[in-house]
């Protein structure tokens, strides 16, 4: 196993941005007309990222709650079942896949 340092969150959103031809701030705009390229996004991220939350993707792409952001990878994933084309394009969104250790250190006085 190699440990390394995985990318940034901003450098991943620069890339699937460049990838699905738009911008992080128009990811991030909630705006309908952006709405499949975030659903891509949110899914993306959440392949790349393991241990990344519902709740971390919707914050880093701008979603009001997580709700939303488990619908979107919930209809990218049913899409991949059955669109082999599709699944062949979204998998160029996630690279490299990076698992998450997160840990909450707490000192008490």
């Amino acid at each position: 196993m190699t440990i390394i340092d995985p990318p940034t969150f901003d450098e991943t959103l620069a890339f699937l941005a460049r990838r699905l031809n738009t911008s992080i701030p128009a990811l991030r705009s909630g705006l309908r007309e952006h709405a499949t390229a975030r659903g891509l996004a949110a899914w993306a991220l959440r392949e790349t990222y393991r241990g990344l939350t519902m709740q971390q993707i919707a914050a880093l792409l701008g979603y009001r709650d997580h709700t939303t952001v488990h619908y979107h990878i919930g209809r990218v994933r049913k899409r991949i079942a059955y669109d082999t084309t599709f699944a062949d394009q979204v998998r160029m969104l996630v690279p490299h896949r990076y698992s998450l250790i997160m840990r909450t250190v707490v000192v008490e006085a």
